[in-house]
């Protein structure tokens, strides 16, 4: 098994009820409908915490892997998904290339940080399901893998920059409004407050090692628009 790491070091400035429903007799279950969809985005993604540019990890090989810290970046996103009455679920891919700078000269540039919802939950406020405003509340579930092409080395070759990963798993809770355009377009706006926890690193031709106490916190806010495909009654 991988060893875990802790906290990464910081550095000084000197120092590197079960009811049985009836179908028949119920009307939400007669009016439940199913419809897929498919989506894009546009992204402004806001990343801090511990990814704070000020500390580093030591791996049980003596090698390094400074601690980034990223500014906030653009980012796209495609989804897909099914939306039934009051609910959607969606699943999505994300990607915001975020630049980034350390503790040490040299090791800074721009990473590629890709985010994978596993699973999207958004409940609508209010009873209507035909209204054209429709504000909602979202719950997100996803992991994150963020590449920097030069931020690890090892003390005995302190020139030979090498790439890492920080690999995450985010969890989050927002708000948001849809705008139904018509039957099938509608567009999206959402504000995302997320926690992001530091699950794993990893530097190029090493091993992936557990990391503990990498805290941070994600905002992303995003306007999108969505293609809903026709209706299907169960």
């Amino acid at each position: 098994p991988n060893p875990d790491l802790s906290k990464p070091t910081e550095v000084n400035s000197g120092t590197v009820s079960n009811n049985t429903i009836n179908s028949k007799s119920s009307p939400d279950l007669q009016d439940l409908t199913l419809q897929p969809f498919i989506g894009i985005s546009a992204d402004y993604i806001l990343l801090a915490g511990n990814f704070d540019g000020k500390s580093l990890f030591t791996l049980p090989t003596d090698e390094i892997i400074l601690v980034p810290k990223v500014s906030p970046a653009p980012g796209f996103g495609v989804q897909f998904g099914i939306k039934s009455n009051h609910m959607e679920f969606d699943w999505a891919y994300n990607i915001s290339m975020m630049k980034y700078t350390s503790m040490a000269e040299g090791f800074s540039g721009t990473s590629t940080n890709h985010f994978i919802r596993l699973l999207g939950i958004k409940g609508f406020i209010g009873p209507s399901v035909e209204k054209k405003v429709k504000p909602y509340i979202y719950f997100d579930w996803s992991i994150a893998t963020s590449h920097f092409e030069k931020l690890a080395y090892n003390p005995s070759a302190p020139l030979d920059f090498k790439s890492a990963n920080y690999n995450g798993m985010i969890v989050g809770l927002g708000i948001g409004i849809q705008l139904n355009l018509n039957k099938h377009i509608a567009l999206d706006l959402r504000v995302l407050p997320e926690y992001y926890f530091g699950t794993d690193i990893k530097s190029k031709g090493e091993t992936n090692y557990s990391i503990k106490k990498f805290n941070n916190f994600l905002l992303i806010n995003s306007f999108g628009i969505n293609y809903y495909f026709s209706k299907k009654r169960l």
